[in-house]
């Protein structure tokens, strides 16, 4: 991203900084230069700091085509003084080769040490450094105010330790990059028109935004992409606490929230400008579970995310308050089912937007995954009839093993047969796989009653064998339910708003 200087304007020196106008350091002279200042219009004492639209000037419609990808890297900051630099000058020298144009925005999180001073002199003495000057703190807060005005292809981030090897960088960025048809230029939004500024909260969206799928051959691999601490590659130096700490939030994620993504907090993620552009306005979180909230939302709108092992070495010198960040995000998880249990994330509205379709599972797809579930479940279910019949009386016992068993069919067969991957409508999905259990006792409890005569020492086993027959034919059943009436709203949802 460059900016445009007026013509009658001659700087001195190039203008890379972005602050606060109530801003000061002490100690601190602004440098002597004529070319213009991003300015926040945003009041001094607002919680939310938003710069005006157009803060961030985007390129003339004229920009002529560039074959290499816009990148923003966002290096977010509070006080750090003591590594800054040599972070900055590190992340310059890697991407020096890059075969992307990587812009390092340092993001100032109202630090209080010599970190401005040393932020925007960086600014000033690499062209490819900006510094921006945020009055209130949260790395979601500075990811949410810079991405938003961003009008590089890609947006990026890592923690300013550089935890995370940065030689990830360059893979993950092709991963989202778009694909352009040819001839288009690289500043122009991929849905044709001139590029326009972000929409600040409740106004209208622009009248360029994408208004339907993009053909396949422009949709980038993936929306996405982000450094993984948890996949089977990844090679990681960090204490045993904080090991199973991150190991048992991203268990409690995907158990709570219905995702498939490994390591949510790892600081090293990767996004394109289209997905950022329609995920950040329903994005409320200003602290350490954006991340968590841009990838759940995400995956629950059905846009692509891809993992990279990482190699990952802990700081020794994190300020990050692990208890009180783990409270945090239960109250952020908590926030996200509410919200999506009153239907306020417009989840198909936000794939419309990116382009992307459902991942639907063709015919062929449900009856194998419908099968194997199905086989999982009946043995499950002739398991549980044995343990629990030395228990209880046997149709107790029968009760019992098709209840626990049919929400267990419920569940698999929802997210892995019928290809729906967010928690919406789940509760209803529970409901009538209960009523398809109805069905299932009917069957399995005739087979009781035919057999009760059955006398002998292979009687248990022939009682065994008729109730697990009956178990077979009412999972036929079960599978012509769950595709015409169980799951079928939300089969017919996608289909309609896609």
């Amino acid at each position: 991203m460059k900016e445009n200087t007026p013509p009658t304007a001659t700087p001195t020196a190039p203008d890379r900084t972005y602050s606060d106008p109530s801003y000061t350091h002490p100690g601190y002279t602004e440098p002597s230069y004529t070319g213009p200042i991003y300015t926040d219009s945003a009041p001094a004492d607002s919680t939310d700091t938003h710069p005006a639209p157009g803060a961030l000037t985007a390129p003339a419609p004229t920009t002529p085509v560039r074959a290499r990808t816009t990148v923003d890297l966002l290096v977010p900051v509070y006080n750090e003084e003591q590594q800054l630099r040599d972070s900055v000058e590190k992340l310059l020298a890697f991407t020096a080769g890059s075969p992307h144009d990587v812009t390092i925005v340092v993001a100032d999180n109202a630090s209080t040490d010599a970190t401005p001073l040393i932020g925007s002199g960086l600014a000033h003495e690499y062209p490819r450094v900006r510094y921006v000057r945020l009055e209130h703190k949260g790395r979601g807060r500075a990811l949410r105010h810079i991405w938003s005005r961003s009008y590089a292809d890609v947006l990026a981030y890592t923690d300013v330790d550089l935890a995370t090897d940065i030689h990830l960088l360059d893979p993950m960025v092709s991963a989202v990059a778009p694909r352009r048809p040819a001839g288009e230029s690289a500043a122009a939004p991929a849905h044709g028109g001139a590029p326009t500024s972000p929409s600040a909260p409740n106004e209208p969206e622009p009248d360029n935004r994408p208004t339907g799928n993009l053909p396949t051959d422009t949709l980038p691999v993936a929306d996405i992409a982000i450094a993984s601490r948890l996949l089977t590659d990844s090679r990681v130096e960090r204490g045993v606490k904080r090991e199973i700490i991150s190991r048992c939030y991203n268990r409690l994620l995907r158990a709570t929230m219905d995702v498939d993504y490994s390591d949510a907090q790892c600081g090293f993620k990767v996004v394109n400008r289209r997905a950022a552009e329609a995920l950040l306005p329903h994005i409320t979180d200003t602290g350490w579970f954006f991340d968590t909230e841009l990838l759940t939302l995400a995956r629950w709108s059905g846009l692509r995310v891809h993992e990279f092992a990482a190699d990952w070495t802990d700081d020794p010198d994190s300020s990050v308050d692990v208890t009180s960040t783990a409270l945090d995000d239960l109250r952020g998880m908590l926030r996200m089912r509410r919200t999506l249990a009153r239907g306020d994330y417009p989840l198909a509205e936000i794939a419309r937007r990116v382009g992307r379709s459902p991942a639907r599972p063709n015919t062929g797809t449900q009856i194998l995954h419908f099968v194997d579930v199905g086989i999982l479940c009946t043995l499950a279910y002739s398991l549980l009839f044995l343990l629990l019949t030395a228990l209880v009386p046997t149709q107790i016992a029968n009760v019992l093993a098709l209840l626990l068993s049919t929400l267990v069919n419920t569940a698999l067969n929802r997210r892995y047969s019928f290809g729906i991957r967010n928690p919406e409508g789940i509760v209803r999905h529970h409901l009538k796989g209960l009523a398809v259990f109805g069905l299932c006792w009917l069957l399995t409890s005739s087979a009781i009653t035919l057999t009760a005569g059955l006398t002998g020492t292979w009687a248990p086993l022939e009682v065994l064998s008729a109730v697990t027959a009956a178990n077979v034919l009412a999972t036929v059943l079960r599978f012509a339910l769950h595709r015409t009436w169980v799951f079928a709203d939300s089969t017919l949802r996608k289909h309609r708003h896609v």
